[in-house]
């Protein structure tokens, strides 16, 4: 079976002031991706966007900023990893502090048109590397993101299960969607079909977007958060259950992908992976 590609695509976004030991390492086009060798930290960026990413003490890979580059506006602001997954039923983060995984190291490269940077584990219990992929295209203001798992041969069977495309908190805002499908037809038509929704987010309170079968039965695989100045947007090429999730923290809202009803078994010498080509 294999594994799901979350694509989060982040409105408007970019890193912080240059600094001198920052060195810009790969591009194509406006798409490019730099390395600042102090700091511990790789910034993927295309049009508007530019994500930093980083490790922190205990090798945990963490999303460190968004910005806006037309405007040096804000995005995210906080050292979060942006995934998780569970491995034999032990929820884990890719990271090096209580995972029994040890961080390898990070790519850089061309990518089909575009810039490609990988972050890669190994876990040597599961005889298993993990690696965390991002990807920008000239011109487009949108990070792509997913996930691999490589079993090595003569490994036991490693279960794969929950999990999580992409995770971050984004300035509080208006929370916009399309709906899905709802049981239209030529017969019995449906006007909420493909419609717009959206809704103001209280302190505290939480909206679900979901499908239990086809990805589309009830709404699309996509959200919006809106706040005026800047629209962040998420989504994931998936055709099976999914699930978005906002919850609103103050003057942020808390937002993922998950996929809680995925599972699924490699054998050894196999790997999960959705290919992005």
């Amino acid at each position: 079976m294999p594994f799901v590609r979350a694509i989060a695509l982040v409105g408007l976004l970019a890193g912080s002031t240059a600094h001198a030991q920052t060195r810009v390492v790969v591009s194509q086009g406006d798409a490019a991706i730099a390395q600042d060798s102090a700091a511990g930290a790789w910034t993927i960026s295309a049009a508007a966007l530019a994500v930093t990413l980083g490790l922190d003490p205990n090798q945990e890979l963490v999303v460190r900023q968004i910005v806006n580059l037309r405007t040096g506006r804000l995005l995210a602001d906080a050292r979060e990893p942006d995934t998780r997954l569970t491995l034999n039923d032990e929820a884990v983060v890719l990271g090096e502090r209580g995972t029994g995984l040890h961080f390898e190291g990070a790519r850089t490269g061309m990518w089909h048109g575009g810039v490609h940077l990988t972050f890669t584990y190994s876990h040597q219990a599961l005889h298993a590397t993990i690696t965390r992929h991002y990807a920008s295209y000239p011109s487009s203001p949108a990070i792509e993101t997913w996930t691999t798992i490589q079993t090595e041969d003569g490994a036991a069977p490693l279960v794969v299960a929950c999990p999580v495309g992409w995770q971050l908190s984004v300035p509080n805002g208006t929370v916009r969607w399309i709906n899905g499908l709802r049981g239209d037809s030529p017969d019995v038509p449906n006007d909420e079909a493909f419609s717009l929704g959206q809704k103001d987010l209280a302190p505290g309170e939480s909206l679900t977007l979901a499908a239990y079968r086809r990805s589309s039965e009830r709404f699309m695989p996509f959200v919006m958060i809106d706040n005026g100045s800047d629209e962040w947007f998420g989504g994931v090429q998936w055709s099976g259950s999914w699930r978005i999730s906002a919850t609103r923290n103050d003057a942020a809202i808390a937002v993922a992908l998950e996929y809680p009803d995925v599972t699924t078994t490699l054998p050894a010498g196999q790997v999960a992976v959705d290919d992005p080509t």
